[in-house]
């Protein structure tokens, strides 16, 4: 589906990453989100930095929870997906590192240090209010701060593989 080379070397580099965590990751948001029309996998698929960030989120968020409980991948839909939620925390540093990995692309391509909360509504405003439970430097985002991050994010997932 995807490989390692479908993403940015120096992420894949600084945080490690191995064909057995492509692996893993596609396993486990296959079964986690098995019932949603648009996943994770989607996202991932897309490769180059927009594809990179959701897998680094998967990627941190499956390491803790498969430190916790390294059958997980072998578990149910319904036992994961309670296992997942009983460790939201994990979930949260997933997104922490996915958001500072595209603010810091925002600002490597584009020379803007900008709003992580705007990136973050303008991917979807659920996510934006997950923002809150983390320790991201964010305010709300103006509409002009939205549709600026809109472009990038639409920028980024145009740069693919």
């Amino acid at each position: 589906m995807f490989r390692l080379g479908d993403f940015d070397q120096q992420a894949i580099q600084r945080w490690r990453i191995t064909k057995r965590d492509l692996g893993n990751v596609q396993r486990y948001v296959a079964k986690l989100q098995k019932h949603l029309a648009h996943s994770s996998l989607d996202d991932i698929t897309i490769g180059g930095i927009y594809g990179t960030s959701a897998l680094l989120h998967e990627v941190v968020e499956l390491r803790i929870l498969l430190e916790r409980d390294p059958d997980l991948l072998c578990r149910s839909h319904a036992e994961a997906v309670a296992f997942f939620e009983a460790n939201r925390d994990a979930h949260l540093a997933g997104l922490t590192e996915e958001y500072l990995y595209l603010w810091r692309q925002v600002h490597q391509h584009f020379g803007v240090w900008c709003n992580i909360g705007a990136l973050a509504w303008a991917s979807s405003p659920l996510v934006f209010e997950e923002l809150f439970e983390t320790d991201l430097p964010f305010h709300y985002p103006s509409e002009a701060e939205i549709r600026q991050a809109e472009g990038w994010l639409a920028a980024f997932k145009r740069r693919q593989r």
